[in-house]
């Protein structure tokens, strides 16, 4: 019995300190100029005679790389993204469907001028790519906006924890965590084209860069309320 009395008048003699925290989102945008693009082009060859399909596949993605090194593109700048090899279905004069040997290839194109960005379309086509798709914008200093729009994030997650804490006659105390979420990536204008030989389009295929992009960083901060 002595020591339940002992342990109670203890407690009552000094109390359990109750910590109270605030917690908020802070969020940080920036925005800022293309200055690079990415393109995908592609084809698909068709042959009864699987190497003769390859090798026609290959020729094109080759003459396309070396016309596009001539207006200066350079050759870290292309890179085969995807070879694939696969058995289809034709129809011939009569009607009939027959099994034929299909090579698609993709190229992907990086544009580091985007003075040239509907050259390097037009001499893609010329060139017998047939297709076009996944056109999208960036900037190579996007790290850099990042880095920007986060600090931007706990600035602002910051100010909102005051706002709260005014608001209930409270200051902020310590940092207890800031914690890093997942963020927006960069605003990208994607276009996409069927697209044949420019001698049997009635108009050329233009692409416009945006005249602007974004990134957005998120941070969760969690203060302590000083103690009263």
């Amino acid at each position: 019995m002595k020591k339940t009395l002992t342990l109670l008048i203890f407690l009552f003699a000094f109390p359990i300190s109750v910590f109270s925290q605030i917690s908020t989102n802070g969020v940080g945008v920036v925005s800022f100029s293309p200055n690079m693009a990415n393109v995908m082009v592609g084809l698909t060859t068709r042959n009864d005679n699987l190497t003769v399909a390859i090798s026609e596949n290959t020729q094109i993605v080759q003459n396309t790389i070396e016309a596009l090194r001539e207006i200066g593109i350079n050759s870290e700048n292309l890179h085969t993204s995807e070879f694939n090899v696969f058995e289809t279905n034709e129809q011939n004069e009569e009607g009939m469907w027959l099994p034929t040997q299909a090579v698609s290839s993709t190229l992907s194109i990086t544009i580091t001028n985007l003075e040239i960005l509907n050259e390097v379309i037009e001499v893609a086509v010329e060139n017998g790519m047939t297709n076009i798709w996944g056109i999208t914008f960036d900037n190579t200093n996007r790290d850099d906006y990042y880095n920007i729009a986060l600090t931007r994030a706990v600035q602002d997650g910051i100010e909102k924890a005051n706002v709260i804490a005014n608001a209930l006659n409270k200051e902020i105390g310590i940092l207890v965590s800031i914690t890093e979420n997942a963020s927006f990536g960069f605003a990208t204008n994607r276009q996409s084209a069927w697209a044949t030989p420019l001698a049997e389009q009635t108009a050329d295929v233009e692409i416009v860069a945006p005249q602007s992009l974004g990134v957005s960083a998120n941070v969760t901060i969690v203060f302590d309320l000083n103690r009263e």
